[in-house]
């Protein structure tokens, strides 16, 4: 897909967001019902079968929509992002498609505007490996860096051991039984989540960069869906609100997970191996 920009992208936040997303969880007033399992048997089983889980596939949608004030000048930005992808846990390889589409407000001189990028990516042997286009005229590239494993199906579970959960009801899903449950997250652990995407390997402490998390994540709100035979979570639904300085961010998130143990065929395109590392 072509793109029709005129700015830079925030690509490396966007992503960030993205995957960080991928097992954050619409306000939820259900009352509470009662279920056989306790919220921490629940997660606890849902540890035990994550851990005999070694492929599945996945996919995510986010509305993103942004204020920022620049010199006393608000502008406002509305995203859809789009992604799909596959993930072999045994051998820590990752693949994934990003669709990403963001409408900018007219400038003077400037049309309102709208921005369209197509994103590829892959995790293999600690390398993450990106082809996307960055500026209008110029062609898709690749890039590649250095990239711990990050798995975003272990990270929300471990998201859920130190969250508090309260499970809603039962629901039945196309023949199959599911668990709704409510999760108020771990502030601290959803931060150390999204540095390891922005930061990896980086002891980034908040109160020491002056940052407080209760006021950085405004609003917030999760929700997930658990598969009762097998333990396994099958969505996430989650909104979010964080707020920076001259900055705040509502998100939106639906992410799917699926295939589960069915074979995937991560393969490094052949130009893609061939990208020296960025410095």
């Amino acid at each position: 897909m072509r793109m029709k920009i005129a700015r830079v992208l925030p690509l490396f936040l966007v992503l960030t967001l993205a995957f960080a997303a991928a097992g954050c969880l619409v306000p939820v007033e259900e009352a509470r019902v009662k279920i056989a399992l306790t919220p921490e048997e629940l997660v606890e089983k849902m540890v035990e079968a994550i851990r005999d889980v070694e492929s599945y596939q996945f996919d995510m949608e986010m509305t993103m929509d942004m204020k920022t004030v620049n010199y006393g000048e608000t502008i406002e930005t509305s995203s859809l992002i789009q992604s799909a992808g596959q993930v072999d846990r045994t051998n820590q390889r990752m693949m994934t498609t990003m669709i990403f589409e963001t409408t900018m407000p007219p400038m003077p001189g400037v049309p309102e505007e709208v921005m369209e990028m197509e994103i590829e990516m892959y995790w293999l042997d600690g390398m993450m490996y990106m082809k996307a286009s960055m500026m209008l005229g110029m062609p898709p590239m690749w890039t590649k860096g250095e990239m711990p494993w990050v798995c975003s199906l272990e990270q929300a579970v471990d998201l859920l051991k130190v969250s508090q959960i309260d499970t809603l009801r039962v629901e039945e899903v196309s023949g199959v039984e599911i668990y709704v449950i409510k999760v108020v997250p771990d502030l601290g652990k959803l931060w150390e989540i999204m540095m390891t995407i922005i930061a990896p390997g980086m002891d980034l402490d908040p109160v020491a960069m002056g940052i407080d998390l209760e006021e950085m994540f405004d609003k917030i709100t999760m929700k997930t869906w658990v598969c009762r035979d097998t333990f396994l979570p099958v969505k996430d639904q989650s909104q979010m609100t964080m707020v920076l300085e001259g900055m705040e961010k509502e998100m939106s998130t639906i992410s799917r997970f699926h295939s589960f143990n069915e074979p995937v065929t991560i393969q490094l395109p052949a130009e893609a191996a061939e990208v020296e590392e960025m410095p």
